[in-house]
């Protein structure tokens, strides 16, 4: 079995896991999901943006394509006039779309897209860096993972950006990687790493947070 065979199996695997306990413990979450993304899709983004989705990125979006429109993720973007009045709307009266601690996995459509640079100076030689920013941790997409799709030694790692930062490669080797480590952090009530966010329920919905923060009254962190 090959590299990208293996892959692909771990993301099963964790994304059932994941999708397991969301069913158990978070069926608003669960329900939101939304259906595959289709070949042709997958395909499209990879001729509009002129790189090759790693197979466990692939894997993901054959199962749902992101894990929930931009309108469901946490924190709403407020369009209408500043400032916000008071009591307009609550960011945390209707959590769904982050389900991964880092943020939402966008629809192909809305939050995927490429970074190109310079590979950095002194090295005009190497591929221009084509990451796929598809995990967003605000509804502008802004800030989250993206999955490196440079040709080379780094192909199919995951790291994070943020706006008017430097990308930062790195944070994990694959996609799978991190699921794995996602669904064990569910199912054993703890944060992904050295992230203090645990995963809670917060009207029927998964919500990652600090259980030491006070701005969740109604927010119970998974005991396991």
């Amino acid at each position: 079995m090959n590299g990208d065979r293996i892959r692909v199996e771990q993301t099963l695997t964790a994304w059932h896991r994941i999708e397991t306990w969301l069913g158990e413990y978070a069926p608003r979450s669960h329900r939101r999901l939304p259906p595959p993304a289709s070949e042709e899709e997958i395909r499209a983004v990879e001729r509009e943006l002129d790189l090759v989705i790693p197979a466990d990125v692939r894997a993901f979006y054959r199962l749902h394509n992101g894990t929930g429109p931009d309108a469901d993720f946490e924190w709403p973007t407020w369009d209408g006039p500043l400032p916000i009045p008071e009591g307009a709307w609550d960011p945390k009266q209707d959590p769904s779309g982050y389900v991964l601690p880092d943020g939402g996995i966008g629809p192909l459509e809305k939050v995927t897209y490429w970074i190109d640079g310079p590979a950095g100076y002194g090295r005009e030689e190497e591929p221009q860096q084509r990451y796929l920013a598809f995990v967003a941790s605000d509804p502008d997409g802004f800030y989250g993972l993206f999955a490196d799709c440079t040709p080379g030694a780094g192909y199919g790692g995951l790291g994070s950006y943020a706006e008017a930062d430097v990308p930062t490669p790195g944070s994990w080797p694959s996609f799978a990687a991190y699921l794995t480590a996602v669904a064990d952090a569910l199912h054993d009530g703890r944060g992904v790493g050295t992230d203090t966010d645990v995963p809670g329920v917060l009207h029927r919905s998964l919500l990652w947070d600090d259980p030491r923060s006070p701005s969740q009254q109604d927010w119970e962190p998974f005991r396991g």
